[in-house]
């Protein structure tokens, strides 16, 4: 099972960067740079995350005044890419800076200017979790290593979140895509054994100061209505509710008699989440993500807390 925990112990900490970080060499290649990082963590707020007894990533963080905080360095091994294993340990970062009312965290990486197919995924994936490019200090490392300065302003740490919901345009379809490709290996997903291309979907984005805090896709074929991605940035501030009823309204103008979703029973939060808006469980369909797989080799084995990934959960709500 893959859990998250705060690491207390300085020479565990140093331990977890040292092993971690010696596992990438195409991200961490620089000896004089894992020793730096190394000792620095010791001293650091530190999240580790373990399979079973594995350490398999890790996160530090260095808060530098009341309102800022930085992702000082992150390692997650190759083999748990894209299992959203990165998301969590960003998760952890916002919740300690929503606990330290700190506004904004913020990140260096290489820049684009430098190729690299590692960093490429690095820049995407942070960009997937709502870090926005603010400069590039060509020299802050060396000539061949221009740094990329990013941010992402944690709103939820300043009180009174406000957002609004707005149609997915042209505006916004890539970022979309890149959150879908990041965070859901897409743009194709399976539910109840089709495979879907998401690019082609409707949908909605919940916007805040002009940054993507969530978004919603949606497919209506024959009066029913899917919702086949909802994703939320922040948690508990009312955003997934929002798009949902927002796709509800359009299905109901379209003349929708049903809507309906696929999770996956490791997913407990959005399992709870739909029951809580007035959805009904209409059926539990039995070991269906191995025939998925078929058709979608890149859903891993394992989810949230690592649960084994192997039933859908549909759900559904009539539409008067």
């Amino acid at each position: 099972m893959i859990k998250i925990k705060e690491v207390f112990n300085s020479c565990d900490k140093s331990t977890i960067c040292n092993d971690i970080l010696r596992a990438l060499p195409n991200w961490f290649g620089v000896e004089a740079s894992i020793i730096d990082y190394v000792s620095q963590v010791r001293e650091l707020p530190l999240y580790v995350a373990a399979d079973g007894t594995k350490n398999i990533g890790f996160v530090a963080i260095k808060p530098h005044s009341p309102f800022t905080a930085e992702i000082c360095v992150m390692g997650i091994l190759k083999e748990y890419h894209k299992q959203g294993i990165g998301r969590r340990l960003v998760d952890e970062c916002e919740q300690y800076c929503i606990r330290s009312k700190t506004e904004f965290l913020t990140v260096k990486t290489l820049d684009e200017s430098r190729a690299s197919k590692s960093y490429e995924k690095t820049r995407l994936f942070y960009l997937a979790v709502g870090f926005k490019p603010v400069e590039v200090f060509p020299l802050l490392w060396d000539e061949d290593n221009p740094c990329l300065f990013m941010a992402k302003h944690i709103t939820s740490a300043t009180h009174n979140l406000t957002f609004t919901i707005e149609p997915i345009t042209e505006t916004y379809k890539s970022a979309v895509n890149d959150y879908i490709t990041e965070n859901w290996a897409g743009p194709y997903i399976v539910t109840k054994g089709n495979l879907i291309d998401t690019r082609s979907n409707a949908g909605f984005v919940a916007i805040n100061d002009k940054n993507i805090i969530g978004y919603v896709l949606y497919n209506i074929v024959d009066g029913d209505c899917e919702i086949t991605v909802l994703e939320s940035m922040l948690e508990n501030q009312g955003i997934g509710n929002a798009l949902v009823k927002t796709v509800i309204e359009k299905a109901i103008h379209e003349g929708c008699t049903r809507i309906w979703l696929i999770t996956t029973n490791d997913n407990t939060r959005a399992i709870r989440f739909y029951q809580c808006i007035g959805f009904t469980l209409r059926a539990v369909h039995i070991n269906a993500i191995n025939e998925s797989r078929k058709l979608k080799p890149q859903i891993p084995q394992t989810g949230y807390d690592g649960i084994p990934i192997e039933h859908e959960f549909e759900f559904e709500k009539a539409l008067k």
